[in-house]
């Protein structure tokens, strides 16, 4: 079974996903695991029957991506409402990388409202032929390569941590959950030899941040968002109706709306810490060393833009020049009055 997902997980094995199944051609595939893990059983070593491939979906296009990581499940837990079951929430854990060969059950597709395609209404899941793929053996030149791109990777990593940690740079990027007891809870990464380096594990702990960074970002945005609909959904008159939707408000306070939105997605993407798209790249990757190149490449970005956020002063624009082109700081409140004298495009 092929599961698209609007996330990619990383085959570190150590960690744990829930998947709550609500759409109905997801609800039949789960069912459809779970017979085969009743018949295979638990006792049984052919973990394959019982494994599904999550891949990553593009929103506009529903195109899937070649690569996609493949899921075992550990539990299956079916909730029902009478007769029905109103949802099945998986408990599963990523094994490896799948290369997607063929969809064999190629996506029913519908139109939304605002005229993108939709699969999730498909009363069939997808299935697809995928091969899994065998990590590739390291001469002793990529070896020494290897030793080299650790022992950088750790001290970049290190100058992050040190960063966020100890010189509170950055901390106003994530939400305040993650600021309390920063310091005891920021995982550490450290190798004995670059053999004993696990560069899934070092990427499922970097993906965290990067999923943190955007909690951080997403939630500032909503509070933003909601202060100013309820502002002025109470200018309005009559009674204050809550909640308040945005098709409720005056069409010069929708669009206001929809810049902040525009916003908040500018500057998350000047961070660069996007959870999902350098992951992908990370899995399609076919060798440690381009796997670590990469990851490294992701560390060494962050430190730059926090190095560049800790050297501009407080006055400066929101855009700070660094060695990988334009970073952000996290945009001071945007001035309504001015916008809507054009101000702001």
């Amino acid at each position: 079974p092929l599961y698209p997902l609007g996330a990619v997980y990383v085959p570190f094995t150590n960690s744990t996903h829930m998947l709550n199944n609500v759409q109905p051609r997801n609800i039949q595939m789960a069912l459809d695991l779970m017979k085969k893990q009743e018949h295979v059983g638990s006792s049984s070593n052919d973990s394959r029957k019982r494994c599904f491939c999550a891949s990553l979906v593009a929103a506009d296009t529903s195109r899937i991506a070649r690569y996609g990581t493949i899921m075992e499940i550990d539990d299956i837990d079916p909730q029902t409402e009478g007769t029905d079951f109103r949802r099945i929430v998986v408990r599963c854990r990523p094994v490896g990388i799948g290369f997607i060969r063929k969809i064999m059950t190629p996506p029913t597709r519908s139109k939304t409202v605002d005229g993108a395609s939709d699969t999730s209404t498909s009363p069939d899941y997808l299935k697809a032929e995928v091969v899994w793929r065998v990590p590739a053996a390291n001469s002793q030149a990529k070896k020494e390569r290897k030793g080299q791109l650790v022992e950088e990777l750790l001290s970049e990593y290190s100058k992050v941590r040190g960063l966020y940690v100890d010189m509170d740079v950055g901390r106003r990027d994530l939400p305040p959950f993650a600021t309390k007891g920063i310091k005891e809870e920021w995982e550490e990464w450290s190798s004995s030899s670059p053999d004993s380096f696990d560069v899934w594990k070092a990427a499922d702990s970097w993906q965290k941040l990067c999923n943190t960074v955007r909690e951080g970002y997403q939630s500032r945005h909503l509070a933003d968002r909601n202060e100013f609909m309820v502002d002025a959904a109470a200018k309005k008159p009559g009674p204050l109706n809550l909640p308040v939707r945005i098709h409720h408000l005056e069409p010069s306070d929708q669009s206001y709306v929809l810049l902040l939105e525009k916003l908040f997605q500018r500057d998350f993407e000047r961070t660069r810490m996007d959870p999902c798209l350098d992951f992908q790249v990370l899995i399609s990757l076919k060798d440690e060393e381009n796997r670590l190149e990469m990851l490294l490449w992701m560390v060494k970005r962050e430190r730059m833009r926090l190095e560049s956020l800790a050297s501009a002063p407080s006055t400066a624009s929101d855009k700070v020049e660094g060695e990988d082109g334009l970073f952000s700081q996290p945009s001071s409140t945007l001035n309504r009055g001015n916008w809507l004298q054009g101000e702001f495009e």
